[in-house]
């Protein structure tokens, strides 16, 4: 193992140690140490780090920034221990801030992923999604902020929302936001019914 590679590991298991997963930084290291270790360098400079993250010619100019960012990073760490090592600018290549659109659902998309949850089965999973695909159609939140949300903050969220639902929809999201929440107080804490 050269020099660099032992860097890499120590930084990536410091940098896990804190909490960081940086799985795709560990596969862009590993191919910056190869390319170090090819053309015989022992430490990062600028000119390297921008020859080695510029390889691939095809590639879009975030992925190029990215691969500059993961070796920013982990020179950044190894300057303190190599004084000569170089800290190179994100300027070099900047990232766009360009962001996909999201999809948005029609209400017939909507309406047939409701009917597609109720049919899953125990009935209280079938309940649980036919909810949670209402209160994400009608509030507009997030999958990450739907799990937070204490149950009686999204019923009356879906009832206030809902005012924007078609009248003719066979399941408006607040009825199956009632349903799932009449069945869910049914069961016993294993999932069976209660006598």
């Amino acid at each position: 193992m050269s020099a660099l590679a032992e860097h890499v590991h120590n930084y990536l298991q410091l940098r896990r140690a804190l909490g960081f997963k940086l799985l795709g930084e560990e596969t862009l290291l590993r191919e910056f140490v190869a390319f170090a270790d090819a053309a015989g360098q022992d430490t990062v400079s600028t000119q390297f780090a921008l020859q080695w993250a510029r390889r691939p010619a095809s590639a879009s100019a975030n992925y190029l920034s990215r691969r500059l960012r993961a070796v920013r990073g982990f020179a950044r760490y190894l300057h303190a221990l190599d004084p000569a090592c170089e800290i190179p600018p994100l300027e070099l290549l900047p990232a766009s801030k360009y962001r996909p659109a999201p999809y948005l659902y029609r209400d017939q998309e909507i309406l047939e992923l409701m009917a597609a949850a109720r049919r899953l089965r125990p009935q209280l999973r079938a309940a649980t999604f036919e909810t949670l695909i209402g209160l994400l159609a009608c509030t507009g939140l997030r999958i990450p902020q739907i799990r937070c949300f204490p149950p009686a903050a999204a019923e009356r969220s879906a009832a206030t929302q809902s005012r924007s639902w078609s009248p003719n929809t066979p399941t408006p999201p607040v009825t199956a936001a009632r349903r799932c929440t009449t069945r869910a107080s049914h069961r016993t804490p294993s999932g069976t019914p209660r006598r």
